[in-house]
């Protein structure tokens, strides 16, 4: 992915439904078809390999996209030397309703066993940022010591759901697939701060991105909604940050733009 530099999958699976979704078809793709054996959702405390020689290959979706828990992945990040920006998740949504809290916890306090790494959370459910960060507040989340190195995102495809993520917690905020027009008024783009009195800019962050796929349903987004929301970025000193599907239709005005030094 041009925007991070690894992906760790923890957890893969979603029940959300989204027809565009990336991630669904990868993991029918190449899973495994197995009906988990558990009345929870299942979790792996080590890979569930194929029948083969030296035990077979390790099968990353046992489950196809049934929500899974690989625990067994927790200790990825540690044996990464190098820091990275790494995206959690990119086969699940980790804030989903249907995650259980532990598995959220469990997620985050591995972020804090390699604080070198930055990493980058995005869900469509963002109010849960608020309620997995008010137990976090409360002390009722131990053993960490800071979360600054975790980045929160919301995901947003249409106005609708950009009005609900500006309502969170959320940090950041990706616009991918645009599949409208959006509104660029200061209700979306700036925030009350009540500490100093003024206005600031909402987002940390805005990535944008094109559907993708061969979806009949696809959208193909128009140069003038990309440029509204760039035009907005810049008015309020906010980096914006185009996805590679957006390349060809914005030619030269094409922005890839970071919140933090590259």
């Amino acid at each position: 992915m041009d925007w991070c530099d690894s992906t760790w999958s923890p957890v893969t699976g979603c029940l959300h439904g989204c027809e565009y979704c990336y991630a669904r078809r990868i993991a029918e793709r190449f899973g495994s078809n197995q009906m988990p054996i558990f009345t929870d959702y299942p979790v792996l405390d080590e890979p569930v390999r194929s029948v083969g020689i030296n035990g077979g290959k390790i099968q990353p979706y046992p489950f196809d996209f049934t929500p899974t828990f690989h625990r067994y992945k927790l200790d990825e990040p540690q044996r990464w030397r190098k820091p990275r920006t790494i995206f959690v998740c990119s086969m699940a949504d980790l804030f989903g309703d249907w995650v259980p809290d532990e598995w959220i916890d469990d997620v985050i306090k591995s972020t804090q066993r390699a604080l070198r790494h930055r990493y980058l959370f995005l869900t469509k459910n963002p109010e849960r940022y608020g309620d997995w960060l008010e137990r976090f507040e409360e002390g009722h989340i131990p053993d960490l010591d800071e979360i600054e190195n975790c980045w929160f995102g919301a995901s947003a495809s249409n106005n609708a759901e950009l009005e609900r993520a500006n309502r969170s917690r959320a940090q950041w905020v990706s616009i991918e697939p645009i599949r409208e027009r959006i509104e660029t008024d200061e209700d979306q783009f700036m925030e009350f701060n009540p500490y100093t009195g003024s206005e600031r800019k909402r987002w940390a962050w805005v990535v944008i991105g094109a559907e993708t796929g061969n979806s009949k349903n696809k959208v193909a987004p128009k140069r003038e909604w990309i440029d509204d929301i760039a035009t907005a970025c810049a008015d309020y000193g906010t980096p914006v940050f185009m996805k590679e599907s957006l390349r060809e239709l914005m030619g030269d005005d094409f922005k890839q733009e970071f919140p933090w030094e590259v």
